[in-house]
């Protein structure tokens, strides 16, 4: 036989080795049985943050407590030092944060005299009986340090609802100290530190608003009386 033939016959053989091992796989898998898919693999769950009960109330730094009239109590409330506090207004430090209080139904004369506050110094002079500039700011002064005192060395509680002085970044409130009950604009006036002069309000216990002024315009008649502060100059 020929190298030719021979060769011929080599290749022939291997492609029908090829072919039938082909065919065999081919019946092989035909007779498996069919395999079903498995359960897919859950992912495993994953902790979140349980959602807030709809009956629970949303806390903040500043909310401690309720009171009536839609106020509330800000207790632990410390003063914050600043240049700008005065008798009527001042910085709080509570939860961290500071606010600025403006007190309800009082005004103490300014204690420095700018460019602006001329005509409001003149207008708090007047109400005193006709003091001079130099004479109300002596006032402002007094009442600022009358308010720091107190605040330094009384345990108190801020009542407020958050209503804003105009757009000055203040709030108006109540200042109660907790010994005696009595209102930081009740001081001031008792002492003639402070004109009967700005927004008013119900109070937090229930005691109507012009039953209040009332009630200031009495500490004020026994302070002009008296001859206290600005009544006595």
């Amino acid at each position: 036989m020929s190298t030719k033939r021979l060769k011929n016959l080599f290749w022939i053989t291997l492609l029908l080795l090829v072919v039938g091992i082909q065919v065999w796989e081919e019946s092989r898998a035909s007779r498996e049985p069919a395999r079903t898919p498995g359960p897919a693999t859950k992912p495993a769950p994953t902790k979140s943050q349980p959602a807030p009960s709809p009956s629970s109330p949303k806390t903040s730094k500043k909310s401690v407590s309720r009171s009536t009239g839609g106020f509330e109590t800000l207790a632990g409330c410390r003063l914050h030092e600043d240049r700008n506090n005065d008798g009527d207004s001042f910085k709080l430090s509570h939860g961290g944060e500071v606010i600025e209080l403006r007190l309800y139904f009082v005004d103490a004369p300014e204690k420095r005299l700018h460019q602006y506050n001329g005509e409001r110094l003149d207008h708090q002079g007047r109400y005193f009986g006709g003091l001079s500039r130099e004479e109300t700011i002596s006032i402002g002064l007094k009442a600022k340090e009358h308010t720091e005192r107190l605040l330094t060395s009384r345990p108190f509680r801020v009542v407020t609802r958050w209503q804003p002085v105009f757009e000055s970044g203040r709030h108006y409130g109540f200042i109660f100290f907790e010994d005696t009950g009595e209102e930081l604009s009740e001081s001031l006036v008792k002492e003639g530190l402070a004109r009967i002069y700005t927004e008013g309000t119900n109070l937090p216990d229930g005691r109507k608003k012009a039953d209040f002024e009332r009630h200031l315009k009495q500490l004020e008649a026994a302070a002009k009386k008296a001859k206290r502060g600005g009544w006595g100059l």
